[in-house]
């Protein structure tokens, strides 16, 4: 379904005296099966953002391959064969209020993919009816503004807008951080659902790994831009091999045991 191989990516850095790249993501490569959750979890700066980017074509690889089913996406193509290859892959970003162009309104947001894709003008109205009310709203909202809605709602316009390309593998880039707690639950039950629904791959980046436990098939740890460990989830939480994943499984347990004792403290009424 989805091979990286040997994938490459820096970004210059320095004054014009002194100019060096900053390596961001060194000779990643894994696989994923079709249908599967790979969590990708690291430190803030690992790469994991870069790395989604890299999958979708918005940042260019320096080196390496990336294969989504038949199509081949790396630095070497462009045009159309670059708009086919995206198009199996789409990305929800961590901040749906950034991600949503505020002068247009719902309606026309969800349109876009459709005008890419060519799809008969007749048959917009329905389809994006459809999709809005696949995550969980309503026909009225296709005249709001991006700024009319909540945070919550704007993630699920961005989760609508994203299935309409009917993507083969899905990307959600920390697609909850954003969002207050009683929300997001509901997010991610949603993007469950899609992609059960849909058949679809599923790359959830996130540093929540209490989450990450429960929905992950895999889990892959970034360090540095590295892939220091990658595994199945019982695997990885069970039994890290590598130094760092212990260090991030140790301290989740931690604020697990923090959290219930604040709930001990509570006091009890007689």
């Amino acid at each position: 379904m989805l091979e990286v191989k040997n994938v490459n990516k820096s970004y210059p850095s320095g004054n014009l005296f002194k100019k060096r790249n900053i390596d961001v993501l060194q000779d990643i490569s894994f696989r994923m099966r079709g249908q599967e959750t790979l969590c990708i979890v690291g430190e803030s700066g690992c790469g994991k953002t870069t790395l989604g980017k890299c999958l979708v074509g918005l940042e260019k690889i320096d080196s390496g391959v990336i294969k989504a089913g038949n199509d081949i996406l790396n630095s070497s193509i462009s045009g159309t064969k670059l708009s086919a290859a995206i198009s199996r892959i789409q990305i929800i970003f961590q901040n749906p209020d950034m991600s949503l162009n505020p002068k247009k309104s719902i309606y026309q947001i969800l349109a876009e993919p459709l005008i890419l894709q060519k799809s008969p003008k007749q048959e917009f109205k329905k389809i994006i009816v459809d999709a809005i009310e696949s995550v969980g709203m309503y026909e009225k909202h296709l005249s709001y503004y991006p700024h009319q809605l909540s945070g919550g709602q704007n993630q699920r316009i961005a989760i609508a807008r994203s299935i309409l390309m009917a993507p083969d593998i899905l990307i959600a880039d920390e697609v909850t951080s954003a969002l207050d707690v009683s929300v997001q639950a509901h997010i991610v039950q949603l993007l469950m659902k899609v992609k059960k629904e849909m058949s679809m791959t599923l790359i959830f980046i996130s540093h929540d790994l209490a989450l990450v436990k429960r929905i992950a098939d895999r889990v892959m740890v970034m360090k540095d831009g590295r892939i220091v460990e990658l595994d199945h989830t019982s695997d990885i939480f069970l039994n890290p091999k590598h130094e760092y994943t212990r260090t991030l499984v140790d301290n989740m347990k931690k604020v697990s045991l923090i959290s219930n004792f604040k709930q001990l403290e509570k006091p009890v009424l007689a």
